[in-house]
């Protein structure tokens, strides 16, 4: 785990050892010597937690209350459906903007495209960021993509990257897809 994101987590970030320990004891008491169930465990999240990114773009940088806001196209769907408080570790891809009214330099917010009041996927980002640039979530893993509804936008394309090509492994949804089911 990053060590942005575990140093929100505080001193109760629980490794395996702790895992195993904790469920052992338990089923020690539960059971009599020579007769303990044998237990499978499905580690998903713990195997594939760090195995994706989710990029998304800079369309409009606004000033409201005295902060500035880069709204992306994307919600926090995409992202905080599992860690819901925690703020994911980023990186901004920066592009040769041509709007340089866009370019801001300090703290911003970044928010999604759904119109919702509580949209915001990261709070206070240090740094520089304009309309055009791309923003990088980390630590996306399997949920990311099969809990995201289509909700204002059908869901966005998956890539996979063997470091050398990018091949398409899921298209984009389409409004059909959203239409499909309803009678």
């Amino acid at each position: 785990m990053p060590e942005s994101l575990a140093r929100q987590h505080g001193d109760n970030l629980p490794d395996f050892e702790a895992y195993a320990q904790t469920i052992a004891c338990k089923i020690q008491e539960k059971y009599p010597a020579g007769q303990v169930p044998i237990l499978f465990l499905e580690p998903g999240t713990a195997l594939v937690a760090n195995t994706m990114v989710f990029i998304c773009k800079v369309y409009e940088m606004k000033q409201v209350d005295g902060k500035t806001i880069a709204l992306v196209n994307a919600s926090k769907h995409n992202v905080k459906h599992k860690w819901q408080d925690k703020s994911l570790p980023i990186d901004i891809v920066r592009q040769n903007s041509l709007d340089a009214e866009s370019e801001h330099e300090g703290c911003f917010d970044i928010v999604g495209n759904t119109c919702i009041e509580n949209d915001v996927m990261c709070q206070d980002v240090p740094g520089n960021i304009s309309v055009g640039d791309y923003v990088i979530f980390h630590y996306m893993g399997g949920y990311s993509n099969v809990l995201k509804q289509p909700f204002i936008h059908p869901c966005q394309p998956i890539y996979g990257y063997d470091g050398v090509d990018l091949t398409l492994v899921k298209r984009a949804g389409k409004m059909e897809d959203v239409l499909l089911t309803y009678a």
